[in-house]
C-alpha cells in the first residue's frame, strides 16, 4: 500500500493518492485512488475523484476490474 497526500493553493485544495496491490509480483488485484478536495469557504467543501480497480486472483478482486468508479460530493458544515 502507498499513500501520498499535499496541500496545495494555502492549504484549501488537498490532494490524495492511494494505491493497494495484493502478491509477490502485485498482480492478485488492487485498485488506486485518486482524490481533490477544495475548500470553498469554512463551511463548504467541493470533493471529488476517481477508483481504478484491478482483477487479479485474490479472491475479493478476481471479478471487479470492470467497476472502476467516478465520485463527487459537495459537504456543508455548521
Amino acid at each position: 500500500a502507498l499513500r501520498y497526500v499535499r496541500d496545495f493553493v494555502h492549504d484549501t485544495l488537498h490532494f490524495t493518492f492511494l494505491a493497494t496491490v495484493y502478491g509477490v509480483s502485485c498482480k492478485d488485484g488492487g485498485f488506486q485512488r485518486v482524490q481533490l478536495e477544495y475548500d470553498v469557504n469554512d463551511n463548504l467543501a467541493i470533493t471529488g475523484g476517481v477508483v481504478f480497480y484491478q482483477s487479479g486472483d485474490y479472491p475479493p478482486f478476481q471479478n471487479i476490474g470492470d467497476n472502476d468508479r467516478l465520485f463527487l460530493k459537495l459537504s456543508y458544515r455548521f
